[in-house]
């Protein structure tokens, strides 16, 4: 193929030419973006991060990263001048609202590339999974899950059903998905938060000490609780139960971390800590507690780096940390939980925030958790290996959608246009 031939195809593919004769490809990426919220605002860098890392082995390029701004009249004009479309990560598919960016996907025919970066599914206060059925899939009686279908999510998974790349984020998804669509055909691909990890070198400390806990408030219908449970006694239990536990792993001669991932739950972290510092024999120690937002990724691997294992109820909060092959009990407050801990085979290491969650149950996962840790370990590290072999595949099928040859050099642009969209593009000297 002659060099204006090749130009001439990517006319029609909706790149654009600059005057230097490069190429520029442009993306979308929506998710949820300066939400606060650690675990959802790194997604984007994860993809990012996996877009670069797969265009410098392609190409054996030191492809070049930019967070700039990117400047557009508005974020509905920048999404139909895309090349690429992306459906990031987190619970952007639910039964109560039709995805604007979804539907893009779905009518825009000149998309190169339309991938479903591991969304998941997500159940609402009012289209919940009936009690009956969520007890029995958190307490591993069934794989079945009788999911509310209306109008709406029939409009967004037949949508998503479009994307010639990638996957949901977990089985139960996939369950979901095919109830409602008989001919869904996407597979489940993990949740791309368990790949922070390899965009770092870290080491972890065998000999650590240290169990990080990560306790919520949820409110809200949505939740795992007791039937007529009243929220003041809903967050009493949980904090009794929690404290209770922190002064039985102090007794093993542990140390506690408490940690969230933005600051939504440091006063109830404080409030704990006060508690522990108000029994004599420990009205002395220091215990820290850390949050980590957008910016401070450095940190948390840090983190990870000296801690054994964690106990923590946010979905990222067990996510982010797993990813860097730190094992955990995971405080179950909605499905989502569940869904993921089945993903990475760890649904025995699941406590729901209902009935089950008492000292108990808790010192039990803990010492089975104890006993088992290598096992654990290597377990984590053949899912994070077998997510990011899925996801590798998927990149470089992206890639080569965009019929790229063989570039001098490569740059990423990249930026949040707002909360919902991410921006990029794909500069490329020939």
């Amino acid at each position: 193929m002659d060099i204006n031939t090749f130009y001439l195809n990517i006319i029609n593919r909706r790149s654009n030419i600059n005057r230097d004769r490069s190429l520029v490809f442009r993306g979308f990426y929506t998710g949820c973006l300066n939400s606060g919220n650690l675990g959802d605002d790194v997604l984007f860098d994860v993809f990012i991060g996996f877009l670069k890392k797969t265009i410098d082995k392609k190409y054996n390029v030191n492809c070049f990263l930019d967070k700039s701004t990117l400047k557009w009249a508005s974020s509905d004009n920048w999404v139909r001048s895309c090349n690429i479309g992306v459906i990031g990560g987190g619970s952007l598919i639910h039964p109560e609202e039709i995805s604007y960016t979804i539907g893009v996907l779905k009518n825009e025919k000149k998309l190169l590339s339309k991938f479903l970066f591991g969304t998941g599914i997500s159940d609402t206060a009012n289209f919940k999974i009936p009690d009956k059925n969520r007890n029995e899939l958190l307490e591993g009686k069934t794989r079945e899950i009788n999911f509310p279908v209306n109008d709406l999510m029939k409009i967004n998974i037949d949508s998503i059903s479009c994307c010639n790349i990638g996957g949901l984020r977990g089985p139960l998804d996939i369950n979901i998905a095919k109830s409602i669509n008989k001919k869904f055909s996407k597979k489940f691909i993990y949740d791309p938060g368990i790949l922070l990890s390899e965009l770092f070198t870290y080491k972890n400390n065998l000999d650590s000490k240290n169990i990080g806990i990560n306790l919520a408030e949820v409110t809200g219908e949505g939740r795992i609780g007791i039937k007529n449970e009243s929220y003041g006694d809903y967050r009493k239990r949980l904090l009794d139960s929690i404290f209770n536990l922190c002064v039985w792993i102090l007794d093993r001669g542990y140390n506690i971390i408490f940690y969230s991932m933005g600051e939504g739950e440091i006063g109830i972290h404080e409030e704990l800590i006060r508690m522990i510092n108000n029994i004599d024999k420990y009205r002395n120690i220091n215990i820290l507690c850390k949050s980590f937002s957008y910016g401070e990724i450095e940190s948390l691997v840090e983190f990870c780096s000296d801690l054994k294992f964690c106990i923590a109820t946010r979905l990222h909060a067990n996510i982010l940390l797993n990813s860097f092959n730190i094992p955990s009990i995971c405080l179950a407050y909605n499905i989502k939980s569940l869904n993921y801990m089945m993903s990475i085979e760890s649904h025995d290491l699941i406590i729901p925030t209902n009935s089950k969650l008492n000292l108990k149950n808790l010192i039990n996962k803990f010492i089975k958790l104890e006993s088992g840790y290598e096992l654990r370990r290597d377990n984590l590290k053949k899912n994070i290996k077998r997510a990011n072999t899925l996801y590798n595949n998927q990149f470089k099928k992206l890639i080569e959608m965009l019929n790229i040859k063989e570039p001098k050099k490569v740059w990423i642009y990249y930026n949040e246009i707002n909360t919902i969209y991410g921006a990029y593009e794909i500069k490329i000297e020939i």
